[in-house]
């Protein structure tokens, strides 16, 4: 919903509604509560870009509402829910679901063959004791942005200058509880396109365990033999050269450099004041 006005006081919001104290109320249910939200980071996205919210009773997490609106809106605090009936309330925010699924209204799910939507999420928990009451959010990033780079490309004369590969991730992780932001195990299979001689850009959602993996399969009439020809321990890659563990607040975004004929592999790591290294395979 949107107030018809811009709100002047954060404090004790005034609304062009008769105070629940001025009426005389029979067999109806408690005047609602208006909830609006102070997005702390609104300036990092665009201001077009929607917002699903919902609302939970305090603790028994019954699902009061879910109404979808846009970062403006929130950021000037034109948006609101109305609440009843509830001393607390919790929920969560999300914005950047694009292909992947919202499941129970609170699970984001990847399908398998696809990769993660750019996912941004907030929760929040709050009390409802006066008529209107601001709530301030702060969204997350729960999905890093990985490119693979190889290099060396033109060393492999056999190829007439194709890359000779194609990478299939796989892992263990389908998606988020966006409520408590735990992801969600099941199986992830995704198989990227080649945007540039070498190089293959995707997202990933934060994971649950260390199973992520990056298979390496033969092209057909362009390496030497088709299928699967090594894998690679993408989680221990990143862990280990970029000391990513999957439970940073802001997931980075990441580039790992492979030198397949040196059989080297180097790790940055976006924002992070972190040194490359070689890792091994």
């Amino acid at each position: 919903m949107r107030t018809p006005f811009r709100l002047a006081v954060l404090g004790s919001v005034i609304l062009p509604l008769v105070s629940c104290r001025a009426l005389v109320l029979e067999d109806r249910l408690p005047c609602p509560r208006f909830m609006f939200f102070d997005l702390l980071n609104s300036e990092q996205f665009d201001s077009y870009e929607k917002i699903t919210i919902s609302a939970y009773s305090y603790p028994e997490g019954v699902l009061l509402g879910t109404d979808t609106t846009d970062v403006r809106s929130l950021s000037r605090q034109e948006f609101y829910m109305p609440i009843r009936g509830q001393e607390a309330v919790m929920g969560h925010g999300v914005l950047g679901i694009r292909q992947n699924k919202l499941e129970n209204n609170s699970q984001w799910i990847i399908p398998t063959g696809m990769e993660s939507d750019p996912l941004f999420r907030f929760t929040y928990q709050a009390p409802t004791e006066q008529e209107s009451f601001l709530v301030p959010v702060e969204m997350v990033k729960d999905y890093a942005r990985l490119t693979v780079r190889f290099v060396g490309v033109e060393s492999y004369t056999s190829t007439g200058g194709q890359f000779p590969f194609d990478i299939l991730i796989t892992g263990n992780t389908r998606g988020i509880e966006v409520l408590t932001g735990t992801p969600i195990r099941g199986y992830f299979e995704f198989a990227p396109t080649e945007t540039q001689i070498g190089i293959f850009t995707f997202r990933l959602p934060r994971q649950a365990d260390h199973a992520l993996r990056m298979e390496l399969h033969g092209r057909p009439d362009v390496y030497e033999k088709s299928g699967l020809v090594q894998t690679i321990d993408l989680w221990a890659v990143l862990y280990e050269q970029g000391g990513v563990t999957w439970e940073e607040k802001n997931l980075p975004d990441l580039e790992v450099v492979i030198d397949y004929k040196e059989m080297e592999v180097d790790v940055k790591v976006s924002e992070w004041d972190r040194e490359t290294l070689n890792y091994h395979f």
